[in-house]
């Protein structure tokens, strides 16, 4: 049984005008763009606005660092270390994690005119070496010292160094690096720019590298990928950049091609905490990662 309950206010007993107001449905947005398929990219897109509203009512920042380009094969980046700062040119490597300089101690303990064959040793070193020094003893039959000419880490220079114990080795496709540990101050990009400074970071201080980094520009490599990566264990530079609250998880990378003849020119910008809003288009596309251990993912 159905009851039909009116609510009448108090009237006399002539009949009211009633007034009728047609209402129309309305597809709310969430099921028009689930419909479309667009209600996956519409969530991430307010989630990200989110971090970035959070981002800015704590005070947080984001950095950019410019890189240079060597023939659109290599694009390095500038970073400092220790106190006061030093710096290095370094392979922004997003397909790796550790982060390693070279330290003083790979540096050739010989003038650079005892890789000449005049020095080579023997009486040929006695008689034509104008460095007496090279004919001590008998020398490598590597010719040059991959570090020479590289920047060196100076630890007993920085007053934020400390040493840690433990060696390390790790091995790329074009060669290896191996040395001891340290823990310092670390600044992505130039000294006396908007830098991104996390403090207390284990750094990889190499004592020896492969003859492939002999003839590259590059000082050392700062990985970018994820610590499971990592073959020391320590954790990369930028995750703990995040985990102390430095920056959003997020870093954009823009590489600009500046044709195969150039040296040394501006060749990008990594961004650091945010994205990219000057050189980077505003459609933001997302897609998981396959594994998170490289940046890789299938695609469709």
């Amino acid at each position: 049984m159905f009851t039909l309950l009116l609510l009448l206010p108090l009237v006399s007993s002539a009949a009211a005008t009633a007034f009728q107001i047609p209402l129309v449905k309305i597809e709310s947005p969430m099921v028009k763009m689930i419909r479309q398929g667009t209600w996956a990219a519409h969530v991430r897109k307010m989630e990200f606005r989110r971090l970035e509203m959070i981002r800015q009512l704590a005070g947080g920042k984001k950095y950019t660092q410019e890189i240079n380009d060597y023939y659109d094969l290599e694009y390095l980046g500038n970073v400092t270390i220790g106190t006061p700062d030093q710096t290095f040119q370094m392979v922004l490597d997003t397909g790796s994690s550790n982060f390693w300089i070279p330290d003083y101690t790979c540096s050739a303990d010989k003038p650079a005119v005892c890789e000449e064959p005049i020095c080579d040793y023997g009486k040929v070193c006695i008689v034509f070496c104008p460095e007496r020094s090279c004919c001590g003893k008998q020398r490598s039959l590597r010719k040059k010292n991959p570090c020479r000419g590289k920047h060196y880490f100076l630890s007993n220079s920085s007053s934020t160094y400390v040493r840690m114990s433990g060696k390390w080795s790790i091995k790329y496709g074009t060669g290896s690096a191996e040395g001891f540990y340290g823990n310092d101050t670390v600044r992505f990009g130039d000294a006396g720019t908007n830098q991104l400074i996390v403090s207390g970071c284990q750094i990889g201080q190499a004592d020896q590298i492969a003859d492939f980094f002999a003839g590259h520009p590059m000082d050392g490599v700062l990985g970018m990928s994820f610590s499971a990566l990592s073959t020391t264990g320590a954790v990369p530079v930028f995750e703990r950049a995040y985990k102390l609250g430095l920056v959003d998880p997020v870093f954009t990378v823009y590489m600009k091609s500046a044709g195969h003849h150039a040296e040394n020119v501006f060749g990008g910008v990594f961004t650091y905490g945010g994205l990219d809003t000057e050189n980077c288009d505003e459609k933001v596309v997302y897609e998981n990662l396959t594994v998170a251990t490289y940046w890789q993912f299938r695609v469709k």
